[in-house]
């Protein structure tokens, strides 16, 4: 990619801030630590508080990886700046997530090798370090080093396709936003059948399903872990961030969006274990992302702007980037 980087604005400044979702970031993540806590630790050895406690944060994990992967979505749409190209902005990706990773996975082949024993292959080793596992239907694979970071195998991804994305997302006339919006929910709802209508793989045919998570090896597999499967979460976080950009209408105030997504996590236990991975709580987490965002930026269209890769959404008028995209025309 070519082209002189251009000053960023005082406006992209001010657009990378988004002090109104950080405590939520709080509140997802120990509902993440409390799921694993609660449910698979043994957090209380009282089996009355035991089985409350896990009665109400059963679906905490699942809503609080859903809560990431729509913000990452989000906020990558919303601070994306007018300096970068795609090399930039992989290598800031990457420089954020391997370091971590990579030492906490030595850690986890360390414990896994010297206290409980376990042999490992090169392959699953190598798959794990370079956050690859998370493609491997085989739960020898996947759960061979650290085993949350599953999640990082989906956020790579997230990262490789975003600047190949970004640019569709611009093209999306704003009156269409909330439609797009409304056929990615509909396309996280549709996992779980496609789940079902495909053959699931040897190492996970078992047809029993997994306590506490209540689905088979596959429908975990593809439903939660399978990383194109999680992209219309991350990819639904890049429109809601349009949405707002544009100055398009949130349907519901902060408050209301909290309501209904405190109604829908009481309403998920109710559903099959592979819906409510995701499909249960991705339109109500989305809203109150959007919804809080817009009840701090009322009134100001802030946004990406003339990156290569992510030009300007705010002006109605059509141009294009140094790489020769009209990356500004609504066309969608």
């Amino acid at each position: 990619m070519s082209g002189k980087p251009s000053t960023p604005t005082r406006a992209e400044g001010a657009r990378s801030r988004l002090p109104s979702l950080t405590g939520m970031r709080f509140i997802a993540a120990v509902m993440v630590f409390l799921f694993h806590g609660v449910l698979y630790a043994g957090l209380f050895a009282d089996a009355t508080a035991q089985g409350t406690l896990g009665a109400v944060v059963s679906g905490g994990g699942w809503a609080g990886v859903t809560f990431f992967f729509i913000l990452s979505g989000f906020v990558l749409a919303w601070s994306s700046r007018s300096t970068d190209t795609v090399t930039r902005f992989w290598r800031r990706r990457i420089f954020k997530i391997f370091p971590n990773h990579l030492f906490a996975t030595v850690i986890a082949f360390v414990l896994l090798v010297t206290v409980m024993g376990a042999a490992l292959t090169g392959g699953a080793v190598a798959m794990n370090v370079l956050l690859l596992h998370s493609w491997v239907p085989d739960f020898q694979v996947l759960f061979a080093g650290n085993v949350v970071s599953w999640t990082l195998s989906c956020e790579l991804l997230f990262y490789l396709a975003f600047p190949f994305i970004m640019p569709l997302v611009n093209r999306i006339r704003p009156e269409r936003l909330w439609y797009w919006a409304g056929a990615l929910v509909v396309a996280v709802w549709l996992v779980p059948s496609v789940a079902a209508a495909i053959p699931p793989a040897q190492a996970l045919a078992a047809p029993v399903a997994l306590p506490v998570i209540d689905m088979t090896m596959w429908q975990q597999w593809f439903v939660a872990l399978f990383p194109p499967a999680r992209l219309f979460e991350f990819v639904f976080g890049m429109v809601l961030a349009r949405v707002v950009i544009t100055g398009r209408a949130v349907p519901v105030s902060l408050g209301g969006a909290v309501a209904v997504a405190i109604a829908a996590y009481a309403l998920t236990p109710l559903f099959p274990g592979e819906y409510r991975v995701a499909a249960t709580m991705a339109l109500p987490l989305g809203l109150v992302i959007a919804a809080a965002r817009r009840s701090t930026s009322r009134g100001r269209a802030a946004g990406c702007r003339a990156a290569p890769w992510c030009s300007s959404v705010t002006s109605p008028s059509p141009s294009t980037s140094a790489t020769g995209w009209s990356s500004t025309t609504a066309t969608s």
